[in-house]
């Protein structure tokens, strides 16, 4: 199993095969060329992988794995505005992974960063801002449970109720995100209104 992890992490970091191999010149050379980010996407990928491995030996916990690719994609796509791993810094290391506890963290990660993303961007009105930032955090999920699904269907376990949690952690995650989109909006429209009184 240790092998397969290791062919798995070094296919993520896109590495030659002939500079990949244990010995070769270029091994040593091709590991200090990666950079950051792929060296943190190649030890993800083990530790979903390794996770994956408990999973299948169970079946009891799939979701731990889309939690984890969820948070890996995102904090991919919110670095630039918030530093390396915003979001995997919030997340605890002992999680409920229940469809809806699953659900809940991914939304409740995601949009906490929110007001941080907002400041990045003070030219833009509210709507424009949230939609960018549900945007943003959007792709992010979805990149997160496509490679979920992928690894999962890869391993013939994204059957039965592993496949119908998922389905059920990502439509969730949808619904949740439209009710902070909603929550926003309407807390904009409050304030707006208050200044329009204060003002009269």
């Amino acid at each position: 199993m240790s092998d397969f992890l290791a062919s798995l992490s070094a296919n993520s970091t896109q590495a030659d095969p002939v500079a990949s191999r244990p010995g070769s010149e270029n091994s040593q050379q091709r590991v200090a060329e990666l950079t950051s980010a792929q060296q943190q996407r190649a030890s993800m990928n083990v530790s979903i992988l390794e996770s994956a491995a408990v999973i299948i030996g169970v079946k009891d916990d799939p979701l731990s794995l889309v939690l984890n690719s969820a948070i890996e994609q995102i904090n991919e796509l919110v670095a630039p505005e918030l530093g390396e791993n915003a979001i995997q810094k919030v997340a605890d290391s002992e999680l409920d992974v229940s469809p809806e506890a699953t659900a809940e963290r991914i939304a409740s990660l995601s949009t906490s960063f929110y007001n941080v993303f907002r400041e990045q961007y003070p030219e833009q009105d509210e709507a424009t801002a949230l939609a960018n930032f549900i945007e943003t955090i959007s792709s992010g999920i979805e990149k997160g449970f496509g490679e979920a699904r992928d690894i999962l269907e890869g391993l013939d376990v994204l059957e039965g109720g592993i496949a119908s949690d998922i389905d059920q952690t990502y439509d969730l995650v949808q619904e949740k995100l439209a009710a902070f989109e909603a929550m926003i909006l309407d807390l904009n429209e409050l304030s707006e209104t208050e200044e329009i009184l204060l003002d009269s």
